[in-house]
C-alpha cells in the first residue's frame, strides 16, 4: 500500500466495511505491526502520511483485503503470512477502506463544530483541503459510486495522521507536487554532487 498503490478513482467499487479489518493501517493498534524485511514501512509513519495527504486531498482508498496481488503482492508472500496477515479472500470485490471512511467522518465532525471551513482550517491544517472536502460533499450526491457507510470504531482505535504526526506542509502537498518535488530535490542533489 506504500506509494498511494491503492488510491483510485475507479468507479468499480463497491461499499466500504462497517468496520475496518483487522490489519487495517488506520488501527492505532497496527502502527509500527512488525513485517518481513521486504515491507518494512508498509505501517509505518511515511505510508500514513502518503496515505493521510491523497486522501486529505480527495482521493478514495481501497480495502487491502478487497485488492488482488497486482496492487497489494504481500498479500500472497508466505513471509508476510507467517507473521499472521491474511491474503485476499478468493472471489473479494474491490471496496472502500472502512478505517479511510471512518477518517472521513471523524473529518466531517470536526467541521460540523465551525460556522465555515475556514474556522476549520484554522484549527484543523492538516485536516480536509478544501478539494477533499468538495469531493466528500460530491460522493453524497454521486449516483453513480457506492454510498459511503458509517464505520463503527472507537475515536481512540482510529490514527489520526493529520493530528499525531506532526506533519509538514510539504508531506501534506497533493501527491503528484510531492513527486515534483522529489524530483526536484534528487536533481539539485545530483547538481550539488557533480560540483564537489
Amino acid at each position: 500500500m506504500t506509494d498511494n498503490q491503492c488510491h483510485t478513482t475507479s468507479k468499480d467499487m463497491s461499499q466500504n466495511a462497517r468496520t475496518p479489518c483487522a490489519e487495517c493501517p488506520w488501527r492505532v493498534s497496527n502502527i509500527g505491526r512488525p513485517v518481513p524485511d521486504d515491507y518494512q514501512g508498509t505501517y509505518d509513519r511515511p505510508q500514513r502520511v502518503a496515505v493521510w495527504s491523497s486522501v486529505r486531498h480527495g482521493s478514495r482508498e481501497l480495502c487491502h483485503l478487497s485488492v488482488g496481488a497486482d496492487v497489494f503482492p504481500h498479500q500472497d508472500d508466505p513471509a508476510w503470512q507467517s507473521l499472521g496477515y491474511v491474503s485476499t479472500p478468493s472471489g473479494a470485490i474491490k471496496r472502500e477502506c472502512g478505517g479511510y471512511v471512518a477518517a472521513l467522518e471523524r473529518e466531517l465532525e470536526r467541521l460540523s463544530g465551525f460556522d465555515t471551513f475556514e474556522e476549520y482550517q484554522q484549527a484543523y491544517p492538516n485536516g480536509l483541503t478544501r478539494e477533499g472536502l468538495q469531493y466528500l460533499i460530491a460522493r453524497t450526491r454521486a449516483t453513480d459510486l457506492p454510498p459511503l457507510r458509517s464505520v463503527a470504531i472507537a475515536a481512540e482505535e482510529l490514527i489520526d495522521p493529520a493530528q499525531d504526526d506532526d506533519l509538514t506542509p510539504v508531506e501534506l502537498a497533493p501527491p503528484l507536487l510531492q513527486e515534483a518535488m522529489q524530483a526536484l530535490r534528487a536533481a539539485v542533489d545530483a547538481e550539488t554532487r557533480l560540483d564537489a
